[in-house]
């Protein structure tokens, strides 16, 4: 969602081919990420559903993840407790 600035390293993860990415890619990808969320966004919300955006920590694994994501949707109301 949000690349680092700089020169990067990309690894394809099926492939494992290693490419150069700079600052003019990196803000393009970003760019992409970008408007693809906002027609999703869109989209679901014209089908008459909730939309959140949930970011996991990348040092939560399993039932952390899990827990994180049901207090994030609580907290969107999209889900309420009983």
């Amino acid at each position: 969602l949000e690349p680092l600035a700089g020169r990067l390293e990309v690894v394809d993860v099926e492939s494992g081919e290693r490419l150069l990415a700079g600052p003019e890619e990196a803000r393009a990808y970003r760019d992409a990420v970008q408007a693809f969320l906002a027609r999703t966004r869109s989209a679901t919300r014209q089908a008459g559903f909730a939309h959140v955006m949930l970011r996991a920590d990348a040092g939560l694994h399993g039932v952390e993840v899990e827990r994180e994501a049901f207090a994030a949707l609580r907290r969107a109301r999209v889900l309420i407790t009983r």
